[in-house]
């Protein structure tokens, strides 16, 4: 049962994610002298280094989103659900802990032990060699629920930990003892508990945003702050000398506290876009790491005068789910996100990637108040175009905001918001020396569309306007008109909104579909109306495939429909998805068309035969999905997914059967989404039975014995054959091996003036002799032993898979062993000639027994040609030959004449 995959897609892995709500932990690598950064992202955690904050590895996956992660000097912890999973090399489980009932929300390490805390408060300590449980404690909900926890430094076998109601406490987990009750401090909860850079102090916060310094030893609170920006969500010290503490807070700032003078040190404003999950000073080094649950990891230097952080390195993603995705090479995608920015994504490396910045009206503005408090931000980019053919003189994609009358223009080779924000004066209004927005009810840009050339680019309205701008200058250039609408509709394209607009790759047609079920054809220079089409249903938007002309549309029905631009006509009709029609892409050959629905399932159709060929369910319907121009690689986003997803196509690597699925086909399972690496060969899922027996049958067997059949093996086996003594020569070194001065020291020699080497007195010269034995002349080599064995039976079969097994040397060498002044004979040639006849009359492995014979001949030619009797078997071979030739001949001919008609001709 093939249920759960896809025939043609398979998770190759996710890019833009890097952090999570999950505080990160830090390691010190003691060989190499470096710090890494461990962070939680979803179901895995990525392990960065702090000199260039590159990614260095990803963990296995685990069921489910870890909760919570820890680290000693050897092995990482997490929590998921109710099990404690240990990893070493930061990729594998070295072994589980299990028993828990309920979720782990708190690990933490104490020397050779782990302490493990559930969320019905239950606290067990494991060995962490033998995996066994040491102790398990059970606390009061009620009256004390663990909220956090933290070993003071030197206190041996002691935890302090910290609880919902305000109270902490200090435990001697080795005799399972209570010694001591903190607090409580205005009933308010414990955020966070961490050591400070002084043995005995504690730092402490609390869900009311008060922060504590609490002497373990004496009981006394030694300060207190109090930030406004809400509860404490991390505490850190830094370690180089300067008493300096930092706070994170929800809002997404972080406090720096001078302990000497007990203020309020500085405030790194906006810092992060959400809540602070966690910051830690680098032992030793002025740098500080912090990640956020705005999918951002950051490494900050303090080493300004005015003791404030600057931002040193970053790692980022979406902190929006991204809405819009587009190739914009073979390796790397453009997304736009709900968090109003567009950006690049590499499928090579994450370095590669580059943030566009936030969509601003005055970007500049923008820079100088910081992007997180402007008052001028542009909403959310839902529709784009991106064109390469000028973007290195101007910009090259534009843009479309949610419900907003503007359209943007973005210079991609210069990653940043462009020169012009196109509006047309109709939608102005003048007022005090300045343009104004709005006039019209509700008005908004709706669709966006480059000219291939890069020069235009077609904006279309709710309103049912559409108007064409030059990119370059900004200058609006015309507006398309449909006169047979009267003069009450003024200048518009449509009565209704302009839901899609392509121009094709010639700046001849462009095409328009509107919400009153028109799709309509135009004149790109004239800017005049050629043709309409009345669709039977609301059409949401339109994909253009330029090179065979053809417009896919989507419709509100949940169906998609094919248009042709020659003939203007409905050619193929999909349906059977049961959601709306997010987004929809064409492979670069127009075979496929890719489509992707609400109902979480991405379908793959052939359009030739009006089949559908793939599908696949996820767990979160996708928003958009385009396929690279090479047509390797397919990238999607989903429903509240922070990552940009990339699946490559098996189709290009492998022989998969393509056998067209039932119209109403419908997955069992979900496909999990790619990790952000590919998984370990080792761990990759087994292919399904029913797909692994198809495979195998394109690959080997024959369907009927009259059809010639490839052997399908690789092409260095068998297609330069005939060029071995040519490579060979290529090959052949430069400059002949040297003879060594001296033999090497463990030959065995003699003692003499004279030193020689000792030779076995028991092996005798049988090489001396001049006289061949008979026995020598039968000693075939081992592929003429079993050319010769399937002679007598009449069966070849093993020959020939003997020869498919080979190399092209070895295959060379088996062919000359038949040479009778190689120790083969004349029998053993005709045997070989009988061989390629049966091969010949079966079809089968066609293109490998061409090489073999071809290859033969240029050894054996002159041999051949003193054999008496050997002329009938080669004309005989030869008549086959020239069959064979004739009939393929005829086929292609006739397979390229049908294709040259299909792409020329309508479907």
């Amino acid at each position: 049962n093939m249920g759960n995959q896809s025939k043609i897609f398979e998770g190759f892995k996710a890019l833009g994610l890097h952090s999570s709500h999950i505080r990160h932990v830090i390691r010190l690598h003691r060989r190499l002298n470096d710090f890494y950064v461990i962070v939680p992202v979803g179901k895995v955690f990525h392990t960065y280094n702090c000199s260039k904050l590159g990614i260095c590895y990803v963990s296995n996956s685990h069921p489910q989103d870890i909760e919570c992660i820890a680290v000693d000097s050897f092995l990482v912890y997490t929590g998921c659900q109710n099990v404690v999973r240990v990893f070493e090399y930061n990729t594998q489980i070295k072994y589980t802990l299990e028993g828990h009932t309920s979720d782990v929300h708190l690990i933490h390490p104490l020397g050779k032990h782990l302490i493990s805390v559930d969320k019905s408060n239950c606290v067990k300590i494991w060995h962490v060699q033998t995996g066994e449980q040491y102790l398990n404690i059970e606390f009061s909900s009620s009256v004390f629920e663990i909220t956090t926890l933290v070993h003071p430094s030197t206190y041996v076998n002691k935890v302090l930990f910290g609880s919902k109601q305000g109270l902490l406490q200090l435990w001697n987990v080795s005799r399972n003892k209570m010694l001591y009750e903190f607090g409580p401090w205005k009933d308010s909860r414990i955020t966070c508990l961490e050591q400070s850079s002084a043995v005995d102090i504690i730092g402490v916060g609390t869900e009311t945003g008060d922060i504590l310094l609490l002497n373990l030893k004496t009981g006394d609170v030694l300060m207190k702050f109090m930030q406004d920006y809400g509860p404490v969500t991390c505490i850190s010290f830094l370690t180089d000398g300067s008493s300096t503490m930092a706070t994170g807070t929800v809002s997404g700032h972080i406090c720096l506290w001078d302990l000497e003078e007990k203020i309020l040190k500085g405030l790194m404003s906006n810092a992060h876009a959400a809540s602070v999950a966690g910051l830690t000073f680098i032992p030793s080094q002025p740098l500080m790491v912090t990640n956020a649950a705005d999918n951002t990891i950051k490494i900050w230097a303090f080493d300004t005068e005015d003791g404030m952080g600057r931002l040193l390195r970053e790692r980022s993603g979406h902190y929006g789910p991204p809405v819009k995705v587009r190739f914009h090479d073979e390796t790397s995608v453009i997304s736009s996100g709900y968090d109003s920015t567009i950006r690049l994504f590499s499928c090579v490396h994450s370095s590669k990637d580059k943030n566009f910045g936030q969509a601003s009206m005055n970007r500049a503005q923008a820079k100088k108040k910081g992007i997180r408090i402007d008052d001028k931000k542009l909403p959310p980019v839902v529709e784009f175009c991106v064109e390469r053919a000028r973007e290195s003189q101007w910009d090259g994609l534009v843009a479309v905001h949610y419900r907003h009358p503007l359209a943007t223009s973005w210079n991609v080779k210069c990653s940043r918001m462009g020169s012009h924000k196109f509006l047309h004066d109709r939608f102005k209004t003048a007022g005090k020396g300045e343009k104004k927005l709005v006039s019209f009810k509700n008005h908004h840009v709706t669709s966006v569309a480059l000219t291939a050339c890069g020069n235009f680019t077609l904006i279309g309205y709710s309103t049912g306007h559409l108007d064409m701008y030059n990119i370059q200058s900004g200058i609006h250039r015309g507006t398309y008109v449909d006169k047979s609408l009267g003069k009450t509709a003024g200048d518009k394209a449509h009565s209704a909104s302009v839901v899609g607009v392509a121009v094709d790759a010639l700046n001849q047609i462009t095409v328009t579909a509107g919400n009153e079920k028109c799709f309509k054809f135009w004149r790109f220079k004239e800017n005049t109306i050629l043709d309409k089409l009345e669709l039977d249903c609301v059409p949401s938007q339109i994909n253009l495939h330029r090179d065979s002309g053809m417009v896919a549309v989507a419709c509100n029905d949940f169906s998609v429909k094919v248009v042709d631009i020659d003939t203007r006509k409905v050619v193929r009709n999909f349906t059977h998805h049961t959601g709306v029609i997010n987004d929809l892409c064409w492979s670069s050959d127009a075979r496929w068309l890719i489509t992707a629905s609400s109902d979480c399932t991405v379908r793959t159709w052939d359009l030739p035969s009006a089949t559908l060929i793939d599908c696949f369910a996820v767990d979160n319907a996708v928003t958009s999905l385009n396929l690279s121009p090479n047509c390797d690689m397919l990238a999607t986003s989903h429903v509240d997914d922070l990552g940009v997803y990339i699946w490559s196509n098996r189709y290009l690597y492998s022989h998969i059967s393509l056998q067209p699925l039932p119209l109403d086909y419908e997955p069992d399972d979900a496909v999990d989404l790619p990790l952000t690496i590919p998984l370990p060969v080792s761990e990759v899922a087994e292919t399904p039975d029913e797909e692994k027996q198809a495979n195998e049958d394109i690959k080997c067997e024959q369907l009927e014995s009259n059809l010639i059949t490839l052997a399908c093996l690789p092409q260095s086996r068998w297609a330069n054959l005939l060029q071995l003594d040519v490579i060979k020569q290529r090959n052949k070194p430069k400059e002949a091996p040297k003879v060594p001065k001296s033999a090497p020291f463990f030959l065995p020699t003699a003692s003499a003036l004279v030193p020689s080497f000792i030779t076995d007195p028991d092996v005798k010269d049988t090489d001396s002799s001049k006289i061949t034995s008979l026995k020598s002349i039968e000693n075939f080599s081992e592929f003429a032993a079993i050319l010769n064995n399937c002679s007598s039976i009449e069966n070849y079969s093993s020959a020939l898979e003997y020869l498919k097994k080979q190399g092209p040397s070895a295959i060379d060498t088996a062919l000359r062993s038949l040479d009778p002044f190689c120790g083969g004979s004349n029998a053993l040639l005709e045997i070989f000639l009988d061989f390629v006849e049966e091969i010949f009359i079966s079809r089968r492995d066609f293109e490998a027994i061409q090489a073999y014979f071809g290859l033969f001949l240029k050894i054996h030619a002159d041999t051949l040609a003193s054999i008496p009797g050997v002329e009938s078997k080669l004309e005989r071979i030869l008549k086959r030959q020239e069959e064979d030739r004739k009939e393929i001949s005829y086929l292609l001919n006739q397979a390229m004449c049908v294709t040259n008609f299909i792409k020329s001709a309508g479907i």
